[in-house]
């Protein structure tokens, strides 16, 4: 259903498909060349298409709009438009007592709300897992953020790069493992 989304706002005329095309063209050379052999050749070409892909895709970032108006959703639609034997996982960051009682929140502590809605066999269930550690998980997925970007651009170092991978498996470890079990079922 993302993708949907995202495919109606790229065919809304908000991003050139020229654009696109180029992108996605450059991207198929790239998969090209790694297929060609599992060592990548001694050749500057496949260094210099990843170097045009990262022009490119800075300047699709610039051209991507903000804010983007998407359609409203009820239940029952998501549960019609989710494809049979899928997992959707919605993460909401919100404060440790929400909804305790209004106007009685006194800790300004950060939770997240992890819901995670399954289809099978045309049924769907919605099971949540509160992961408290919010804070870390906002601070580490901005250092992940900040570290892609200076990919793109092409100013990622050696220790950079371990970095990212840190960060990618601490967000694993944060995000994702304690929802496991919901996922398998």
């Amino acid at each position: 259903m993302a993708g949907k989304e995202r495919n109606r706002i790229l065919n809304s005329g908000y991003v050139d498909a020229g654009l696109i095309g180029k992108i996605k063209s450059i991207q198929d050379r790239l998969a090209a060349i790694e297929t060609e052999d599992i060592f990548l050749p001694d050749s500057n070409e496949y260094d210099m298409e990843k170097e045009n892909l990262r022009v490119l895709e800075a300047e699709f970032v610039a051209r991507f709009p903000e804010r983007v108006q998407t359609k409203d959703i009820t239940v029952r639609e998501l549960k019609n438009k989710l494809p049979d034997n899928s997992v959707l996982i919605e993460y909401i960051l919100c404060p440790k007592d929400y909804g305790v009682k209004s106007g009685d929140t006194t800790d300004d502590t950060l939770e997240l709300d992890a819901f995670v809605v399954i289809k099978n066999d045309g049924q769907c269930t919605i099971n949540r897992c509160i992961l408290h550690n919010a804070e870390s998980i906002i601070d580490d997925a901005s250092e992940l953020v900040q570290l892609i970007v200076n990919e793109s651009r092409g100013e990622l170092s050696i220790e950079q790069m371990e970095k990212k991978e840190h960060f990618k498996r601490k967000l694993y470890s944060s995000l994702i493992s304690p929802i496991c079990s919901l996922i398998a079922g």
